[in-house]
């Protein structure tokens, strides 16, 4: 079973990588729709969340945009695989990078700490192109162990050190 649903993280991720942007966001809003409204996937917990979180909110409304902001930051995640360096920077910088210098220069760690926004995925990936010091990042291991080796080699491509 590991070995088949590595063989298909393999073929999403080439199909992904294949896919221009513009049709990737198009993919993104069906499986958007198929997530909420087909498979109501996790409904009870993200209506409940977003009950608490907007008490007057149209929690109707405001799932539908979960569900194609959490999409679309999955298939960016899986296309990211497959960015270059280049394409990387022009889609994701880091303002005040500078900051780091004077620390690295007086051979001084920085600890950085960030949360789930926009994609995290990349702004791990373009962090270490934008500062000096060695990039470490936290992380939980997938349970497949293919799947795990293959996911930590595809974000330590540009220098991201996981542990």
């Amino acid at each position: 079973m590991d070995k088949l649903a590595y063989g298909l993280t393999r073929m999403v991720v080439g199909f992904c990588s294949w896919l221009p942007f513009s049709i990737l966001y198009v993919v993104s809003d069906v499986l958007a729709f198929i997530f909420s409204k087909v498979l109501r996937y996790r409904k009870k917990v993200v209506h409940g969340n977003i009950k608490r979180a907007f008490p007057e909110g149209n929690v109707n409304k405001i799932a539908d945009g979960f569900y194609r902001h959490f999409l679309d930051i999955l298939l960016e995640m899986i296309k990211g695989f497959s960015l270059c360096e280049e394409e990387l920077s022009q889609r994701y910088s880091y303002q005040n990078a500078e900051v780091f210098e004077a620390y690295s220069r007086k051979g001084k760690s920085v600890v950085l700490l960030a949360g789930h926004l926009a994609n995290w995925e990349w702004g791990a990936l373009a962090l270490c192109r934008a500062v000096p010091q060695e990039c470490v990042g936290v992380y939980i291991p997938i349970s497949n162990k293919k799947i795990d080796e293959f996911v930590r080699r595809k974000r330590a491509k540009f220098g991201l050190r996981l542990v």
